[in-house]
């Protein structure tokens, strides 16, 4: 029995944080309303339109009626289901939640299988899954009815399909894949707008290797995938500049283009983050408020407001205008400030990776995840400085969630590569596994919540 425990030690511990993230994540649906969320009653009113009358919402009815369709039609298929066998349209809507559990579960694996998949490292994998799982911006998205979740979910497993059937060698192309590629590609663009930086990141690639590598049937690839991409969401586009006046907007509802974020924004740190991670402290700088947003609850949006706190009066008001418990204030504020390293790492990280990425000449396999999570990086970006409303939730780190997996994997491969020769490594394992515990320890006290 000892010898097959310490054979599976690692098998086992993934079981075992399996178990306890789906309890975890299960459990909070049954303490979250999805109205609470960001834009969580627009989600729901976006799905009941299509079930109740047969149609997409217009966008007087609905500001979200500019999202891709896809999810909302999946989900208002399995709400009409569900409704015909009896259920009432509030257990559907838990019902809905429940589904994006799950759905939570699985972005959480594939993010693992994806860093297995291109490392081979079962340690780093499971690292990857456990602060994927454990990161609050994904726990909380957990919790509601949104298309963020399920686009991010498919692009993992996107991304796990890429790299097992090793398309980052040219001996193994073939017109089979490549299609599949390109309708996956297809269904994400219909699920969610962000779905074209993954476009463009593999065009980009695409274009790179071909051009290192001299092998010219890489152009033909990248202009085949975004001429077949495009075509398959030219429908929307045309449905879009019929009913907006315009196709090609990040942004239907916000129209307003006569201010930007001012450049000083992106390049500054407020340090009043650090003594209060919520609405509206760091608002001065995009850094500030990003790592905020994904480490705790910084927007006030994922609380339990029926909980025994909120009864016994053991709650603040943020300054905007929501209130917090203050055992979710003191739990959020110590794992923002036990996050903190996480940043210097995947920094220190980022920058070896490039470097050892520019000196293998742009050769190594995990180039495309780079691409990538640089494009999810910058898509926030523009969105911040395109539409500066900070107070409507432009900078939101659930838009990009695949950024996180990728940047834990990527950087923590980098470092432990090159500490591999160092005397002292096995001290500096024990030392950052330790620290992944503690963190761990003060995340799963942050995002259980209170009933």
């Amino acid at each position: 029995m000892m010898n097959y425990v310490k054979k599976n030690a690692l098998p086992i511990c993934i079981g075992i944080f399996l178990a306890l993230l789906s309890f975890v994540y299960i459990r909070n649906i049954f303490h979250y309303n999805t109205y609470w969320a960001y834009d969580g009653g627009a989600h729901v009113e976006y799905i009941f339109t299509i079930v109740d009358e047969g149609r997409l919402p217009a966008p007087e009815e609905n500001y979200l009626a500019w999202h891709e369709p896809l999810f909302y039609m999946t989900e208002a298929i399995k709400a009409h289901a569900l409704m015909s066998l009896g259920f009432t349209r509030e257990a559907v809507i838990y019902m809905l939640q429940f589904g994006s559990a799950i759905i939570g579960i699985l972005f959480v694996v594939g993010s693992g299988a994806l860093s297995y998949i291109v490392m081979k490292k079962k340690g780093l994998s499971f690292f990857v899954m456990i602060f994927t799982g454990f990161l609050y911006i994904v726990t909380a998205t957990s919790r509601y009815i949104t298309n963020e979740l399920f686009f991010h979910m498919l692009t993992v497993w996107l991304l796990v399909l890429f790299f097992h059937w090793k398309m980052y060698e040219r001996d193994l192309w073939n017109w089979k894949r490549w299609l599949s590629i390109i309708l996956y590609l297809g269904v994400l663009v219909w699920i969610k707008l962000t779905a074209w930086v993954v476009v463009f990141a593999l065009v980009l690639w695409l274009v790179l290797y071909s051009v290192l590598q001299k092998h010219w049937k890489g152009l033909l690839l990248a202009g085949l995938v975004f001429i077949l991409v495009g075509a398959m969401y030219s429908p929307w586009l045309m449905y879009k500049h019929q009913v907006y006046g315009g196709a090609f907007t990040i942004n239907s509802y916000e129209t307003q283009k006569d201010m930007h974020m001012p450049l000083t924004f992106f390049v500054t740190w407020d340090n009043d983050i650090l003594d209060y991670p919520f609405w509206d402290r760091g608002k001065d700088s995009f850094w500030s408020m990003f790592f905020a947003s994904a480490f705790v609850d910084y927007d006030n949006v994922f609380e339990n407001y029926e909980s025994g706190e909120y009864e016994r009066g053991k709650v603040l008001q943020s300054p905007n205008g929501r209130y917090l418990s203050i055992r979710s204030v003191a739990n959020q504020s110590f794992l923002f400030w036990v996050s903190l390293p996480f940043t210097l790492l995947f920094l220190l990280g980022g920058v070896v990776w490039l470097v050892r990425t520019c000196k293998s000449r742009l050769s190594h396999k995990d180039m495309f995840l780079g691409i990538l999570a640089f494009g999810f990086f910058a898509s926030l970006v523009y969105n911040v400085w395109q539409y500066p409303f900070l107070e409507r939730g432009t900078l939101k780190a659930i838009f990009i969630l695949t950024f996180f997996p990728l940047i834990a994997l990527l950087s923590i491969d980098s470092l432990q590569k090159i500490t591999e020769s160092w005397k002292y490594k096995t001290a500096l394992y024990v030392l950052f596994w330790l620290y992944v515990i503690v963190w761990g320890v003060f995340s799963l006290n942050a995002i259980v919540l209170p009933a």
